[in-house]
């Protein structure tokens, strides 16, 4: 008799079942899923805070230099971050004080040094002159650095407006 004769077919183990998991592949799943969704609202949540900001930034680099629009757009900008209430009654010195206080302290030298001239003759006649010219130009920039370095509010004591942002160009 042939000894391989004897020999009995193979037979292969039962299929081995994936699941159910171990119980720390399982919390494993339940932390990666709740990670992805915290920082897909974080992104989101930031995303809606510069929403206004960068409106601004824009509707600034794309209007002609102009001392009146660029004051419009600062403080439309403002009243979407900071209370209503607080910002509505802000005018010419008293706004640039509180543009300046609301920056971060390394821009505020630059900030008053491009500013300033612009909101002393704020309310006074002006004649379209070379020196006007730059004098508004000066203040489109110091917008800017002021949007972009100011704004959203870092200080969590600064309430912003929770009634949503208003169409830019309508201030009060």
């Amino acid at each position: 008799m042939e000894p391989l004769a004897q020999l009995k077919d193979i037979h292969l183990p039962e299929q081995i079942n994936n699941y159910p998991l171990s119980f720390g592949w399982w919390l494993l799943v339940i932390i990666i899923i709740t990670t992805v969704v915290f920082v897909i609202k974080r992104v989101k949540r930031t995303r809606k805070q510069k929403r206004c900001q960068q409106l601004a930034i824009k509707q600034l680099q794309d209007q002609p230099v102009d001392n009146n629009t660029t004051n419009s757009v600062l403080k439309w900008a403002a009243i979407q971050y900071f209370p209503r209430d607080h910002i509505a009654s802000l005018y010419g010195l008293q706004f640039k004080e509180f543009l300046i206080s609301t920056l971060p302290e390394k821009y505020r030298a630059n900030f008053t040094e491009m500013s300033t001239e612009n909101f002393d003759t704020l309310y006074q006649e002006k004649s379209k002159t070379n020196n006007q010219q730059q004098l508004d130009t000066n203040l489109q920039q110091a917008a800017l650095l002021w949007l972009k370095h100011a704004l959203p509010p870092q200080d969590k004591k600064m309430k912003t407006n929770k009634n949503g942002p208003i169409k830019p160009g309508i201030t009060t």
